[in-house]
């Protein structure tokens, strides 16, 4: 059990009710490449990954890490060392999925992660021979400090929300 941001008590793979607030903040405070490039959130990932999808697959990319706010980010390769892991965060993406109506796991966001993790690392200046081949996008950024990425986060969501 942890206790989440606004004070509710969550049990791992137990139902629950997902809150955009909580998911929001959690992954505004959740750094990408296990920290190592700096502040760079998770949120800021999601926004990014969903203003590259088709509109009616924005909301499910915005999604498509909301588990993380529960369970955590485990970088790629350590995730692959852990099934059990990978169960677990199959569970929470059934359950974003079922309380938000979205497809967190469809091909297209799948590729557009996968793109956003080249353009990432190319920002990063982190060496691309140990990633997966990928066309970068072609944008440029800097990250962004935990509230704005919560905040702009939550504008996406009820951008979205209301397509």
């Amino acid at each position: 059990m942890i206790v989440l941001n606004n004070g509710d008590l969550h049990r791992f793979c137990q139902p629950f009710d997902a809150d955009i607030d909580t998911i929001a903040f959690a992954l505004s405070h959740i750094n990408r490449y296990t920290g190592h490039v700096g502040q760079y959130s998770v949120a800021q990932h999601c926004v990014l990954v969903s203003e590259q999808l088709p509109r009616e697959l924005k909301l499910s990319g915005l999604l498509h890490d909301a588990p993380e706010a529960y369970i955590g980010d485990v970088s790629k390769p350590l995730k692959a060392l852990l099934p059990e892991y990978q169960s677990i965060e199959q569970w929470y993406h059934t359950q974003i999925d079922e309380l938000f109506d979205v497809t967190t796991e469809h091909p297209a966001i799948k590729e557009a992660d996968l793109r956003m993790l080249i353009t990432e690392a190319e920002a990063f200046n982190l060496p691309l021979d140990e990633f997966p081949k990928a066309e970068p996008y072609s944008i440029d950024f800097k990250p962004w400090p935990a509230e704005v990425a919560r905040l702009r986060f939550l504008e996406c969501f009820q951008n979205y929300f209301d397509l």
